[in-house]
């Protein structure tokens, strides 16, 4: 007997924008080996997910798979803002199962979602990044039209 089993995991978005955005991730199992695979499911290994991964609902009735079956399992995760402030939401998971009372486990598939959050613009933002230059540029202006009075005044009394 060879038991064999492959994991294939999907995610139904590639990119969240939205803090409340739903990532719906599939898992499909295929039995690769040529003898049946008993208690068939999905073991998480590691999620970045800031919030809580709902638990991984497999279809009922299905706990075993014969040589080429598959199945499709599922798992529902809502978007937190935290989320929003990472990079991205990366998943991992491997496919289990029992041949008699040996263990039967998959190699790990992973799904990265990537996370393109708007950026927030500054509030109360007016263009001038240096209100300095323009201080100066203003008195500079305000001096030589006060020195300008003061040559044409002096004319007049000559």
């Amino acid at each position: 007997p060879n038991p064999s089993l492959s994991l294939s995991k999907t995610a139904s978005v590639s990119t969240v924008i939205a803090a409340g955005q739903h990532i719906v991730y599939s898992f499909r199992i295929v039995n690769t080996g040529n003898v049946t695979v008993q208690d068939v499911g999905v073991l998480e290994q590691s999620f970045s997910g800031t919030g809580a991964l709902s638990q991984i609902t497999c279809p009922a009735g299905v706990t075993a798979l014969a040589p080429g079956d598959n199945v499709t399992c599922t798992a529902d995760y809502v978007v937190t803002s935290a989320d929003l402030r990472r990079s991205g939401i990366d998943n991992t998971a491997v496919a289990t199962g029992m041949v008699t009372v040996v263990p039967v486990t998959s190699d790990p598939s992973t799904v990265d979602v990537a996370v393109d959050a708007p950026v927030t613009p500054v509030v109360g933002y007016t263009g001038i990044d240096d209100v300095g230059s323009g201080l100066v540029l203003a008195l500079g202006l305000f001096g030589m039209g006060a020195l300008a009075l003061v040559f044409r005044r002096r004319r007049r009394t000559v």
